[in-house]
């Protein structure tokens, strides 16, 4: 039997009643109890019977049958969304002392001026212009800034953001940072939203990389590069946390 007291954290408003129902499942039923935090998500906790020992078993230990529980909801950005990030942008144009110089886009030249870690526009809100440089830890700012300040806004209120897992999340992140973060429900991004609203196709590799990678500017100079990194994301997002 189940014994014991568990904590889930960070539920949203949505999920709240899911997720007693998920508590309920269990054998013994618990005494639920929730709080509602500061953001609007909700703290659970589920009172199970004492444990022998005073202690709380683990869920995993043979001993006692294996609680129902959800996953706490995420509420940092995946480090793997960072690095992949990085591995495609690259720190360019790396000067002699270690500091970045503005480059032209790729595809569009000095019509988008960027630096570092593909930065076009500062926390500031200001364009990156020729001409500028800037350190390297300026450099991790401004994607920080954008990661965190721009792309996790739009990316929260996609629907099943919150049942995705870290390397899901962190996929969409590195997509989101390529291509503009309000991508979801966009006319021009229906293959990656449907993504977005199929969790039942989410283990169907195949099916995922054909849609991330209709995203790769085909006949353009930077058709390669981003199918590759189209791919990339498809992988992460099909890859089981470990």
């Amino acid at each position: 039997m189940v014994c014991g007291t568990f904590t889930v954290q960070n539920v949203p408003q949505e999920d709240l009643q899911e997720t007693i129902d998920i508590w309920l499942a269990n054998t013994p039923e618990p005494k639920v109890t929730y709080t509602k935090n500061a953001d609007g998500t909700y703290t659970l906790t589920a009172e199970f019977p004492p444990c022998s020992d005073n202690t709380t078993h683990d869920p995993g230990d043979s001993s006692v049958t294996k609680v129902k529980a959800p996953a706490a909801a995420s509420t940092s950005v995946p480090q793997c969304a960072i690095d992949l990030i990085k591995r495609f942008e690259g720190y360019e144009k790396k000067l002699p002392d270690g500091r970045a110089q503005a480059y032209p886009d790729p595809r569009v030249g000095w019509n988008l001026p960027t630096i570092g870690w593909g930065t076009t526009k500062y926390p500031d809100e200001t364009k990156v212009q020729k001409g500028d440089i800037i350190t390297p830890e300026r450099a991790e700012e401004c994607l920080q800034w954008e990661i965190d300040k721009v792309c996790r806004p739009e990316l929260e209120k996609i629907p099943t953001w919150r049942k995705m897992n870290a390397n899901q999340q962190g996929a969409l992140f590195s997509f989101a940072y390529n291509l503009g973060a309000k991508f979801y429900g966009d006319a021009h991004f229906l293959s990656i939203t449907q993504v977005c609203d199929s969790p039942g196709r989410w283990n169907d590799n195949d099916w995922i990389q054909e849609q991330f990678v209709r995203y790769r500017n085909p006949g353009s100079s930077v058709e390669e590069g981003l199918r590759n990194r189209r791919k990339a994301e498809a992988q992460l997002f099909c890859s089981a946390v470990a």
